[in-house]
């Protein structure tokens, strides 16, 4: 539901920048940081949960929509490669039963960002400029994450497919069979950030706040991105 209300809203806002008279139209390249962090839950069953960011890499390309008034509107596509993002103290909560801490050793999303911004124009070739909109991402393979069980045993399996293994019962006595599914492979939420440029290179800072909880229904991804951008105007 929060998908569907917030690309809606995004559509709204590009059919009525669109109205305006456009100056000029640039696409290139992206590449660039990203700090990927995991928010954990706050509800009353997992607040004893905590997390620990992790780093990655975007590359992609950015297309952008300038118009007279200075107001323009960026939609990009990149590809980004995330790890070492953890999160501790789960025992049980959401998708994870029998299961205490879960490390991210790999994960990779396809995400197209769309915001609108307003840029103003300075000295000798130098702008500087805000933006706002939303993203969505989506999951790609199956990743890969570690799972440390609450009888301290380790098992490896999928980020976004099925894991299986087994785990000791205290109750039996006995190893029982434990299937974990897989996180959601679609990230969306709310993007904001900002650029300085000189003529055709831009230094971008973007935000990215999910709203989902995608990783195992108990942490909401929300990524920061810095990136070196270079605009071919067309």
């Amino acid at each position: 539901m929060k998908t569907r209300l917030l690309l809606t809203a995004v559509l709204i806002a590009v059919a009525s920048t669109m109205s305006l008279h456009a100056q000029y139209f640039t696409v290139g390249p992206e590449v660039g940081y990203e700090r990927a962090n995991l928010h954990a839950a706050s509800d009353e069953a997992s607040g004893r949960m905590s997390a620990k960011s992790g780093n990655g890499f975007r590359i992609g390309a950015v297309a952008s929509y300038h118009f007279k008034s200075g107001l323009f509107l960026h939609a990009g596509l990149s590809y980004s490669h995330r790890e070492s993002a953890a999160v501790y103290g789960a025992d049980g909560v959401g998708r994870l039963p029998f299961v205490k801490d879960v490390k991210i050793r790999n994960m990779e999303f396809l995400t197209l960002p769309v915001t609108v911004g307003y840029e103003i124009g300075l000295a000798h070739g130098w702008a500087v400029g805000v933006e706002a909109g939303a993203y969505v991402g989506a999951g790609l393979g199956n990743g890969s994450v570690m799972f440390t069980n609450s009888d301290g045993e380790g098992n490896a399996g999928s980020l976004f497919g099925k894991s299986e293994f087994t785990h000791y019962d205290t109750s039996t006595g006995r190893r029982e069979p434990v299937t974990i599914d897989g996180s959601d492979r679609i990230d969306a939420g709310f993007a904001f950030g900002g650029n300085v440029r000189f003529r055709s290179v831009r230094l971008r800072a973007l935000y990215q706040l999910g709203l989902n909880k995608t990783i195992y229904d108990i942490a909401v991804p929300r990524t920061f991105v810095l990136s070196l951008c270079y605009d071919f105007r067309l």
